[in-house]
Formats: C-alpha cells, structure tokens, sequence
C-alpha cells in the first residue's frame, strides 16, 4: 500500500483544492471567508431531499453546492439477500441500517459522519450455521458549489472504518474513496447527477488471515484487496411533492488478480421521497446488484460480494434548513418620451382600484395540557369590506402544532379554532399593515369526552415493576404503583411512549390512543445484564 501514498495525497490536494475555485467562481472568496453567495443558483433548500448521508443527493449519488448553512440526521432500516455462493445451497440474510449526521455552515462545505450496523444470517456449511454483527463508521467531507446557472461541481472525501477485525495483526486498514461530483439543475423538475472517484482497497497482507475465514464471513464483511474506479449516475424527479429517484453505481475493481467488470459491484436503484411533515422526509428505496458474482472460496483474494437485492427504508428530519431566498425586484425598464405633435389632448385613463394591504397570521395550538395539537381545523373570516356571505379561509398546517396564512386584508377578523374532543374557541383580532399576529389558542377539553392510555408493567418472572412512562410529543409522565399500574389522560393522535425503570432496560413503542376510550399498553421488562 506504500505506493497509493502519492496517489492518495494528489486526491486530499484535489478535493481541498475545489472550494476555492468553486467559491471565486461564486464570488465567495472576499474580506470574509465566511461570505454568503449573492446568488443561491436554482437549486436550493427544500427542492431536493437528503440520502441515508443526511446530505442532498440521489441514493449513493451526492449534489454539492446547495444552500446554507443547514443540517440534517437520517436514519435508515435495511434487509438485504444474498443467493448461495460458489455452489453452495444455504443463502444469506441481512439485516441492519444506518445512522448519519451532517452539518453545512456554508453552502459550499459539509461536514458528516455516518454508521453502518448490519447482522448477517448465513445458512449451514461444514461448520454448521453462521451469523455475525458488524458496524462500520465513515466520515466525510464535500465541498463544492454553483458554477453556472443550474450547474454544481464538487468533490467528496470518505474515509470508511471497517468495523471488521482480522486476525492477528488488527482491524483492516482504512477504505478511503474520493470523487467528483457533478449535477444540473436547470430543467424544472428535474436533477441530473454524476460522480467519478477512485477507492483504494485494503492491504492485502492485513487479510492475509482471510484465507481461514468460513464462507459466510468473507461474504458479510465487504472487504476488498482491490482499488476501484468509482462511477455513478442518477437522477430526480419532482412528482408534486414526492420525488422519484433511478441511479446506477458501480465500482470497478483494479489490479493483478482482480474480477472483470462484469463481476464487480454494479447496482441499479430505484425509490421514491416523500415529506411528511415541513423539513421530516420518509424515503423507499430498492436496490438490485446486477453483475455476477466474484470467487469467494478460501483461496480466492477477497473481493466485496453485495447483496443482490436489498430494501431500504428511512427517515430524515433537516432540524437546521436555510430559508428560501427571497427575489430581488426588477427595476422597470425606462422609455424615452416621445414628443408628440400639438393634437387634443387623450382623456386621462380610468384609475384602477387601489391595491389591497394584507398581513399574515401564525396561530399556534395546544390542548389543556399544553400538547401540541397538529390536526386541528383553524379557519379565519376575512373583514366585512371583503368577504362574501358565507365565506372563510381554512389556514393550512406549517409546522407541527403551528398554522400559518398570509395575504390577508387588514381589519377585524375572526379566527376559530376545532378539535376533536375539545371545546372548539374563536378569537375577533384586528390585523395591521405589515405587522404580523401572532396568536396562540388553548382549547379546553370538551364535556363528557376523554379518551385515556393504560397499562400494566413487569418484569419477565411477573412482578409488578415500579417504571416510569413518558408520552412524546409533550410532557406528560406517570409513575407506576407497586402492581405496574399506570394510566395517563391523553387527546387521541399517535405517540412515542417510552418506559424506563433502573435496572432493567428500557422500551419505546409507538401507538395510537383512540378518541372516547381507553387504550391498553403491556410491557414487559427484560433485567440489564451489562
């Protein structure tokens, strides 16, 4: 591996000297290294969601150069299947995720780190049945950005730490895999995204003790004694607000002994996003490797054997996102007058109607508890002067508990606020030029109407267990008696429900708690052996 030192330092210059260029090229570079570009490009905060890197991109595809300063977590489950190799009969199951964060104070740098889990089931051999856990952590850095209108040019830097030990001589090296990025923006609706790198495998006298692993093993541990050319393409389409993502990847592997192209990694991936909420995105994605397979018997060089199907699915909350930039105003163009021979004079033109002021209102909602409340119906009548017998405006959920309208006219109005199982409240304000109200209502609960969360909580030998239950979102707590009795009053929705006791370890659940009854949740609680 000491002749990839030259190698892998021209790749560290290369990626560290992309901003700059990129920046100049932006008008970044100034008195402040910090600067803020004056111009965000056409590709900018939400229009493209975030992969199980928390940064934007397609699937392993990355976009460079969106706004900022931002910052995201994802979080992703994973299946995977593997047919027999090399003759065998037993096939192999995967199961597992991933965990990132990543941080962007510019729009030209990010910063991340992800963990990847996986626990591999692997049928019987001569040695009978196999399985294993392994979790591999990556940082890596991207920077890049905006070089013309709905062009991006980056780079990014990885450096995987395989949580894989073997042998005697330690874990294997780190997998460092640099690239290009390159994506365009320009058409509506679409992105366009490409990435080409180079990875260096792992120091093939480090695995040299991989000729003693089982079958099995050499399959669930991705390792590689081979460089690789990193290609990739993909591409996005906005549907509404869902995107729909296709990309395909491959890894071509390098060196004396190495697979052909047709048995190194070559995948296509297909999935969809989809936010949830404003800054929470949901994410599916299938993923097929479409290339034979490489020799993997004990006396083959290690060479990554993927699964060949696997399924992903994920969630991404952006708890710091930028907002969109607002546009500049257009100055009118301006005309030369024309003088124009002595005639009568035109009659002057009918004055329109004077344009109508408006503000905007944010109304936030909670119960008697202070709960957020997120389904709740909150409508406003506009002011007398301008409202039609009958008429009002429903104000659409922004974030959470909080419900937000603009493009009101300025007056008297009224706002009420509905929710099922509590009693219904409606507040006459009188809105101002350019000041925005602020409201926030706290509706009581309704006569004769509650719904309730109970339960039970034990140990695994039946006694009763002195636990504490906590209800999220919100604050709501109880404490279970000396039988594991708890309940809780509660406004229907959906909840986290977390139940934690000393010395044993602790559980979260999510349910519904339905209107006008009672909702029943049993726990049972394993003692910590740690």
């Amino acid at each position: 591996m000491g002749s990839r030192k030259p190698l892998l330092q021209l790749w560290v210059l290369g990626a560290v000297g992309v901003w700059p260029a990129i920046a100049l090229a932006q008008g970044q570079v100034s008195g402040d290294a910090a600067s803020v570009p004056s111009e965000a490009g056409p590709l900018s905060e939400p229009e493209l969601g975030d992969t199980s890197d928390a940064l934007p991109g397609v699937h392993r595809v990355g976009v460079a150069g969106l706004a900022g300063p931002r910052a995201s977590t994802s979080f992703n489950l994973l299946y995977g299947f593997t047919e027999p190799q090399n003759g065998a009969s037993a096939s192999h199951q995967r199961l597992g995720g991933s965990l990132a964060a990543a941080v962007a104070p510019w729009s030209f740098a990010a910063l991340g780190v992800r963990a990847d889990f996986r626990h591999d089931i692997h049928g019987s051999d001569f040695d009978g049945k196999d399985s294993g856990s392994i979790v591999d952590v990556t940082p890596l850095l991207r920077l890049g950005g905006v070089v013309g209108k709905g062009f991006h040019l980056g780079a990014e830097a990885r450096v995987k730490l395989p949580g894989a030990t073997v042998g005697e001589s330690g874990g294997p090296d780190p997998e460092i895999d640099a690239r290009a990025l390159f994506a365009y923006s320009g058409l509506p609706t679409w992105v366009f995204a490409l990435h080409g790198g180079y990875k260096l495998g792992h120091d093939g006298d480090r695995l040299a003790e991989a000729e003693s692993m089982r079958a099995g093993d050499r399959v669930a541990l991705g390792l590689s004694e081979f460089d690789a050319i990193v290609l990739g393409i993909g591409l996005v389409k906005t549907v509404g607000k869902s995107e729909l993502l296709g990309e395909v990847t491959s890894e071509m592997l390098l060196g004396s002994g190495a697979p052909d192209f047709l048995e190194s990694p070559l995948r296509a991936a297909a999935g969809i996003r989809h936010p949830l909420v404003r800054n929470l995105w949901l994410s599916a994605i299938v993923e097929a490797a479409l290339a034979g397979r490489p020799p993997s018997l004990a006396s083959d060089p290690l060479a990554p054997v993927e699964p060949r199907v696997q399924a992903l699915l994920g969630v991404t909350w952006r708890f710091l996102a930028p907002k969109e930039p607002v546009a500049a105003a257009t100055p009118e163009p301006q005309h030369e007058v024309q003088q124009k021979p002595d005639v009568a004079p035109d009659k002057p033109a009918e004055q329109g109607p004077p344009p109508v002021i408006t503000s905007s209102v944010r109304v936030t909602v909670v119960d008697y508890k202070n709960h957020p409340i997120s389904d709740a119906e909150v409508t406003i009548d506009l002011p007398e002067a301008d409202q039609e017998e009958g008429s009002s405006r429903r104000v659409p959920l922004d974030d959470r508990n909080v419900y937000v309208i603009g493009e009101i006219p300025i007056g008297e109005v009224d706002i009420t606020v509905k929710a099922e199982l509590l009693k219904a409240q409606t507040q006459t304000i009188v809105l101002k030029e350019s000041e925005p109200t602020e409201l926030e209502f706290k509706l009581e609960k309704a006569d004769n109407v509650g719904s309730q969360l109970r339960g039970l909580v034990r140990s695994y030998s039946g006694e009763g267990v002195n636990a504490s239950v906590r209800v999220e979102p919100g604050e709501q707590r109880a404490t279970c008696d000396a039988d594991g009795s708890f309940e809780l009053d509660l406004p229907p929705g959906v909840y986290q429900v977390i139940i934690e006791a000393e010395g044993y370890r602790s559980q979260r659940r999510t349910l519904r708690v339905r209107k006008e009854g009672v909702t029943v949740l049993n726990a049972d609680l394993q003692k910590n052996t740690d």
